[in-house]
């Protein structure tokens, strides 16, 4: 399990969309909604999957939870990303809450998961991932630009590197849409 959890600008997106990119592994994204209900989320992950020719929602007669990691664990023949992003927007709703926390519980083995906000999720689970070394907290001190970076960012956008640019980073604390606004 991996937890990105900053503020808005912060670059979390794009970070994630490069590892989509880049990563070599398939990946699934599904944007989380504050309106979904169980049965609603249960499809939006079955038709996420589906996009990446993963799964066939058409086929599945009564979607769960169980049916969709039974026949995740029976299908995924790759390591695969699940991104769940805006996790912030369901952090409040016990029901979806219950239904990721049971995900989590229940993950197939090639499947990595992804939660994505604002905040760190409300999950009864987290805290013993993360002591158990079984997952890993990305933050927004992780996702700023250090100076080695927003000079390479200026750069390659063929601007000159500011001269107060250490002042800018502590201003700004690193956040990549200020920086990529300068």
């Amino acid at each position: 399990l991996t937890v990105v959890a900053a503020p808005a600008g912060t670059g979390k997106t794009v970070a994630l969309a490069e590892l989509a990119y880049h990563g070599g592994w398939p990946t699934v994204w599904c944007r989380l909604r504050a309106e979904d209900s169980v049965e609603e989320l249960l499809q939006h992950l079955a038709v996420s999957f589906q996009r990446q020719g993963l799964l066939d929602a058409h086929s599945i007669t009564e979607l769960t939870l169980v049916t969709l990691v039974n026949i995740l664990e029976i299908t995924l023949n790759d390591d695969t990303l699940l991104i769940l992003d805006d996790y912030h927007l369901i952090d409040t709703q016990p029901l979806l809450i219950t239904l990721i926390e049971a995900l989590i519980d229940n993950l197939p083995k090639r499947l990595h998961l992804i939660l994505s906000g604002r905040c760190t999720p409300h999950i009864k689970q987290l805290s013993t991932l993360f002591v158990r070394g079984e997952a890993l907290l990305i933050s927004q001190t992780d996702l700023a630009f250090q100076r080695d970076e927003a000079e390479a960012l200026f750069t390659h956008n063929g601007k000159a590197v500011p001269a107060n640019l250490d002042a800018l980073l502590a201003c700004s604390r690193g956040w990549a849409l200020v920086l990529q606004a300068l």
